[in-house]
């Protein structure tokens, strides 16, 4: 028996559909199976933003303009003052985002801070790394 066109075109689809449900999508991947070096690679990359964000916090603040001697003018640590003083009807509010971003600015990021900072720092780098891998 002789096969027409769109027969042969059929046939060559079912093939194509059961060769395509045998690849998994890429979310459907067996994760059980990861190996010690993408568990290391994981743990590297939570190290790495870990240490980057507590590092990385002063120099921001700095470079924002919450210097150890007080808000830099023109800067827009100055903005954000200005606006929160115009909003609060002159001054700025103890423990307001302002107030405690000056202070640490001046006086340093206390401990706990750091270890907030780094704990957030360290699960961003745990996402990157799952993402990526």
């Amino acid at each position: 028996m002789r096969r027409t066109r769109l027969q042969s075109l059929k046939l060559s689809l079912r093939e194509k559909q059961t060769t395509w449900k045998r690849i998994p999508h890429p979310s459907q991947r067996d994760r059980t199976k990861m190996g010690l070096l993408t568990y290391a690679i994981g743990a590297t990359a939570m190290a790495a933003g870990g240490a980057t964000t507590v590092i990385a916090a002063p120099l921001i603040l700095g470079a924002v303009g919450f210097t150890g001697a007080g808000i830099a003018a023109s800067s827009f640590a100055s903005s954000m003052m200005s606006a929160a003083a115009v909003a609060n009807g002159g001054g700025v509010v103890a423990g307001s985002v302002v107030a405690v971003l000056q202070s640490a600015g001046a006086a340093g990021i206390p401990l706990a801070a750091q270890t907030v900072i780094g704990a957030v720092g360290s699960g961003a780098g745990g996402v990157l790394a799952a993402i990526l891998i």
